[in-house]
């Protein structure tokens, strides 16, 4: 038996493929085997499939197109029988040691369920763009909870490269497939991070191994103008939460907003030119290259934090769905009865599958921790007061949440 299976998702892109192809078998490691999974293409591959004379792989072929949901993505997984799984993709390729690296640093610590890293952004004809985060001095290493938190604050600007994430097959079999159903559109992929990350440790290696393509044509542009439709039908369904804590004009005048978005997101045809753009070297924030071709001029900044707070309790919610979880709540003395109140009844009404326990005062954790207990989650109400808190809080190994929620206090 080998020790990684690769497969290689594959769909009418016989420009790309011999070069993935290529990039994979190329490997300084060698111990794998690959599944080159044609989702359904009405191009012919065979071809191409033909030259990779390698007892390494193995060509399944769908008979019809299949979207990325539950029955299909389980099909994937449960075709892991090795002891570690990466999933790949036919536009992008790799550099030679990436299998190596990935291999060396999960097996540091059997509590990594998860190995990624950079990635170089590349156009149409391979060309370098740029980073998929900005290169950095060391590896990365979240401990359990760690990626959640740092998703949610943006503390700490590092990706996963989904097409190169090794996964430990014992956490893999733990993964409810289910999730691209709930998150199809919504960044599913960060999704499935989140959970690799509540049950192990995630590493991010700061080598930038593989190269993810973008280019202006395709279905990635088609995908990102579905992304921003289903985004507002997320927010559109938070917006009675809005209504306990806003003015009713305010609140009126963003659904109404959010309504007519959603309608351009849908009908709008004004993305599909739109992909890179290359200054002074560098390429742009694409999401936000989106976001202003679909804003348009009268999408204001505050409007675009309620979104980002509102899309991070869907994640939230959907982490912890069907898990009873107890939380307390810590907060400095003087905001104990003001923010500590309202945090709690922000939880109650958007999780409802928390149990809030009680208040804790952040004097009382740093000088006595006995009151702590790791069956609890802490969300910490005023990050301004608590930082010292939270932090030993995290050094001690604790389940923070942290303040994200009260996020919604910029309304």
């Amino acid at each position: 038996m080998c020790k990684v299976t690769v497969i290689l998702t594959t769909y009418n892109r016989r420009e790309f493929l011999e070069e993935a192809l290529s990039s994979i078998l190329r490997q300084t490691f060698s111990d794998f085997r690959l599944i080159i999974w044609d989702n359904g293409s009405t191009i012919d591959l065979s071809d191409i499939i033909a030259k990779y004379d390698d007892k390494r792989v193995r060509y399944i072929k769908e008979e019809q197109n299949h979207a990325y949901k539950t029955e299909f993505i389980s099909r994937i997984f449960d075709a892991c029988e090795t002891e570690y799984f990466l999933w790949t993709f036919d536009d992008d390729f790799w550099e030679e040691r990436l299998l190596e690296k990935e291999v060396e640093a999960i097996e540091r610590d059997a509590d990594i369920a998860a190995v990624s890293c950079n990635a170089k952004i590349v156009d149409r004809y391979g060309r370098e763009l740029d980073y998929l985060f900005p290169p950095r001095e060391e590896d990365v290493m979240f401990e359990r909870y760690a990626f959640i938190r740092n998703y949610m604050s943006r503390s700490i600007h590092v990706k996963f490269t989904t097409g190169a994430m090794l996964i430990r097959n014992r956490y893999l079999k733990q993964l409810d497939c289910s999730f691209f159903d709930l998150f199809e559109s919504l960044q599913g992929d960060t999704y499935w991070h989140m959970k690799l990350n509540e049950m192990g440790k995630l590493a991010v290696l700061k080598e930038a191994l593989y190269h993810h393509r973008v280019y202006a044509k395709g279905e990635m542009t088609v995908q990102a103008t579905a992304n921003h439709a289903a985004i507002f039908d997320a927010v559109l369904t938070s917006v009675p939460l809005l209504r306990k804590y806003c003015p009713k004009e305010e609140c009126d005048a963003f659904e109404l907003k959010m309504n007519n978005m959603r309608g351009a997101a849908h009908k709008s045809t004004a993305l599909k030119s739109v992909m890179l753009k290359k200054t002074d070297g560098k390429l742009d924030d694409i999401e936000a290259e989106y976001r202003d071709k679909l804003f348009c001029r009268g999408f204001c900044a505050n409007d675009y934090n309620r979104i980002e707070i509102l899309l991070r309790i869907q994640y939230l919610r959907a982490l912890f769905s069907g898990c009873r979880k107890k939380y307390d709540i810590v907060t400095a003395k003087c905001d104990a009865e003001d923010l500590g109140e309202k945090t709690r009844e922000i939880f109650t009404a958007l999780l409802p599958e928390f149990e809030f326990r009680g208040f804790l005062l952040d004097e009382d954790i740093l000088s006595d921790r006995a009151a702590l207990s790791r069956d609890s989650y802490y969300v910490i109400a005023s990050k301004d007061r608590c930082n010292d808190c939270a932090g030993r809080l995290d050094e001690e190994g604790f389940k923070v949440l942290e303040d994200y929620i009260w996020g919604l206090g910029i309304y």
